[in-house]
């Protein structure tokens, strides 16, 4: 395992005018929100999935440990199996990134991807 390196925290208090105006912004970010049931068939460059999986790894989890791993999947079938096709059945189908080349890896990003 790595040793962890110490991030210092940098932290700034607003004002409480500021507080309250920034806690209405963010009111009216998450009422604007909406779930997304259509996914575009247009490419994702993958930088931009590098930088979300880059920002999961930040997540907190349990002892700081990260347990995570992330697989990055581009064939069109093997996300229709993953999805289940319609048959009701999901992931639970493939054993990815172990799944006979199914998966793509992103094990270069580090940080306990595979």
């Amino acid at each position: 395992m790595k040793p962890h390196k110490q991030v210092p925290l940098i932290f700034s208090r607003m004002t409480p005018e500021e507080q309250l105006h920034a806690s209405g912004e963010f009111i009216e970010r998450m009422a604007a929100r909406r779930s997304v049931r259509f996914i575009s068939p247009e490419p994702v460059p993958f930088e931009l999935i590098e930088n979300a999986i880059r920002c999961a790894t930040l997540a907190p989890s349990g002892a700081n440990q990260q347990p995570w791993k992330f697989v990055v999947v581009r064939d069109p079938e093997i996300k229709r199996r993953i999805r289940g096709g319609g048959r009701g059945r999901g992931a639970r189908e493939l054993r990815a990134p172990n799944a006979g080349g199914l998966a793509e890896s992103a094990g270069a990003l580090g940080n306990g991807l595979a």
